[in-house]
């Protein structure tokens, strides 16, 4: 063999190695593009799911079986949103609104962990936080894998008090 084969030889292995290493590259960022699409979808569908759960709830504990006298002050401050006992940990038990302030709980689906994060405020029609009663409030849920940590999906829906 002569130096020029053995040179063409050599060029073509490293071009193959070359062009293999770059399929290979483009196999698994398509595969972890893949995989990310997945997750978020599912972290979209369970933020989806809770808000449309929320959605059979009463809008605040003033308003569980009554009508309140005088709206919003009969309302719950902004101070003590969330759930009204330490005995209703999880989702089902909530019976308004505001019980699902400060939820901070995982969910196994499709094979993955997902922390979920709930948070409840009142709000105006420009959906600015406040600290005063309102007839509106937000929910806001925050969806993650814990495989994917840093890719974060959030869903949000303003609620209205309509006597």
């Amino acid at each position: 063999m002569s130096l020029g084969q053995i040179l063409l030889i050599l060029l073509s292995i490293a071009l193959f190695t070359t062009v293999g290493v770059n399929v290979n590259r483009i196999f698994t960022l398509k595969s972890q593009a893949m995989f990310n699409t997945v997750v978020d979808s599912n972290a979209l569908a369970l933020g989806q799911y809770l808000l449309s759960e929320v959605w059979t709830k009463e809008f605040d504990e003033a308003t569980v079986g009554s009508k309140p006298d005088q709206i919003p002050e009969s309302f719950a401050n902004y101070t003590v949103l969330g759930k009204e006992s330490e005995n209703f940990h999880s989702a089902p038990y909530f019976d308004d609104v505001d019980d699902y302030n400060n939820l901070n709980t995982v969910v196994t689906f499709a094979e993955n962990d997902y922390r979920i994060k709930g948070s409840v405020y009142y709000t105006n029609l420009l959906g600015d936080s406040l600290t005063t009663r309102t007839k509106y409030k937000m929910v806001v849920f925050r969806v993650h894998a814990d495989n994917d940590p840093t890719n974060r999906i959030e869903v949000k829906q303003m609620m209205a008090y309509l006597p």
